[in-house]
């Protein structure tokens, strides 16, 4: 079952990145996937998958949308929430590589913003940010967070992939495994010191 699953994804995320590559022109990007997900800004197009019970999850961020798919193939499953996009301006886009270049020095940080001073803007913002799958095969979605935003808004699916809810996890926690009752993660001090934490998860009645 796993070997069909990793079929699965290896097939599906090459047939992903030859879409990217197609849309890599418009992008002003050329260097390939990684560059085209991670030099638009993070509100480029992302493909994502996670392995949900039996089924494989598949699908872009550029839209609040999964696809499930059974060992051999078949679509089992398609997961939507209403989105809103919006279109990201210049300031947004100015203020993303601030933040990402703050601890370079003087001439380094200014050598990257230049890199970056005409890269065109992308269509819009992320529908959300990751996927994760929990312990009891409920989908955790992480909604995209704006510039300066830093509450981890999550939209929880149950297996059968109706919504239960949103929560906010803790800031700045790095989330390793989602139990039946908790949170395992990490949070990093100023000196980049990791701090392993486990946080209660009290979750309702279906």
């Amino acid at each position: 079952m796993r070997h069909a699953m990793r079929n699965i994804v290896r097939t599906a995320l090459f047939a992903t990145a030859a879409s990217f590559a197609a849309y890599s022109g418009a992008q002003g990007a050329s260097a390939g996937l990684q560059a085209v997900v991670r030099d638009s800004a993070g509100v480029g197009r992302d493909p994502i998958y996670a392995v949900w019970r039996d089924l494989v999850v598949l699908g872009t961020n550029d839209r609040y949308e999964f696809r499930a798919h059974a060992s051999d193939g078949r679509l089992a499953r398609i997961v939507r929430r209403e989105h809103e996009a919006r279109r990201p301006t210049r300031a947004d886009l100015d203020a993303h590589f601030a933040r990402r270049y703050q601890n370079l020095s003087g001439p380094e940080r200014s050598a990257a913003l230049a890199d970056v001073a005409d890269m065109p803007l992308t269509d819009a913002f992320p529908a959300f940010t990751g996927i994760r799958v929990d312990e009891l095969d409920h989908l955790w979605v992480e909604e995209y967070r704006q510039a300066g935003e830093t509450r981890r808004i999550w939209t929880v699916f149950d297996p059968a992939g109706r919504v239960l809810g949103r929560l906010e996890t803790p800031p700045g926690l790095r989330i390793f495994e989602i139990g039946p009752d908790y949170l395992l993660g990490a949070t990093y001090d100023e000196f980049q010191i990791e701090y392993v934490q486990l946080w209660p998860l009290t979750r309702s009645n279906p």
